[in-house]
Formats: C-alpha cells, sequence, structure tokens
C-alpha cells in the first residue's frame, strides 16, 4: 500500500494546531547566515567538552548565562568556540576556539542569569574573533519582539 504525502500544512496543524499564514522572506535566510557566526560553544580548554552557548554582543564581549559561567574563576578554564557545526557532508567542523578573558572583563548576574566575559582577539588557530561580528543587545529585543508579535 502507498504512503500518502505528508504536507506542510497537516504537520503544521499537528505541531502548533494551526497553520501559520507568516511567509519569511528570503532575507531571513541570508540574515540567519550572518547572526549563527556571532554564536558559540562553551567549553572546557582541557577535555574540550561542551556545556553551554553563547553570542557576542560587542567587539570582544560574550554573553552567556549565569548558570553556564557563574563566576570569573570557572570563565578562566573556559573558551568559547565559534563554527562548531556540520560541515556539507555531515562532517564535524574544527571551529575556531577562543580564550575567554575574565580579568579583563567579567560580570555575572544570578537574579537574571546571564554573564558577559571579554573574548580573545584571536583565536589558537590565528584567526581573528572581529570575523564573527556580533549582534546588538538592541537587534536582539526588535528579534524578542518578532517573536512575541508572530509566535515563533
Amino acid at each position: 500500500m502507498a504512503r500518502r504525502a505528508t504536507s506542510v500544512t497537516s504537520i503544521e496543524r499537528r505541531w502548533f494546531g494551526r497553520v501559520s499564514t507568516l511567509r519569511l522572506p528570503p532575507i531571513f535566510l541570508k540574515r540567519a547566515a550572518v547572526v549563527i557566526r556571532s554564536v558559540g560553544r562553551i567549553i572546557d580548554r582541557q577535555t574540550r567538552f561542551g556545556f553551554g552557548t553563547g553570542f557576542m554582543i560587542a567587539p570582544g564581549v560574550l554573553m552567556t548565562n549565569w548558570h553556564v559561567l557563574e563566576s570569573a574563576l570557572q570563565a578562566r578554564v573556559a573558551a568559547v568556540q565559534f563554527e562548531y557545526e556540520l560541515d556539507l557532508r555531515w562532517q564535524e567542523m574544527p571551529g575556531q576556539i577562543f580564550t575567554l578573558e575574565p580579568d579583563r572583563l567579567f560580570y555575572a548576574d544570578e537574579t537574571l542569569d546571564f554573564a558577559v566575559v571579554a573574548v580573545a582577539t584571536v583565536s589558537s588557530g590565528g584567526i581573528p574573533l572581529s570575523g564573527f561580528g556580533y549582534l546588538p543587545l538592541v537587534l536582539l529585543i526588535f528579534i524578542e519582539l518578532l517573536i512575541c508579535r508572530f509566535g515563533f
């Protein structure tokens, strides 16, 4: 017996209880490719084990959650790895690893569950941090408004 193809509409209805009328223009995909460069994985420098994520909010400044980096002591033994993703052949890319520099900048707030920390300007592989860009907090507030308004 042949299987009936499942339409996108029926999937949307099953997952979300409604069919979305919002259609994103192609520019959203182009912007996503830019934005994702600023998002990194927080790793232990010794083991390379990932235990959180963060994103650049200004040149040389990373934001993550307080529960990821609670103290400058934790940040001293951590790093951020950008380009931690799969390539087109589904192979893990090595990424670029940047040391965190909490002695230059570190602030954390348990109540608001956030931490900010300085990041080295050059990766262990000699790649400049400036190539990964950053996401100004004003832009993030705009994105949050879109999410609230359109229910992403």
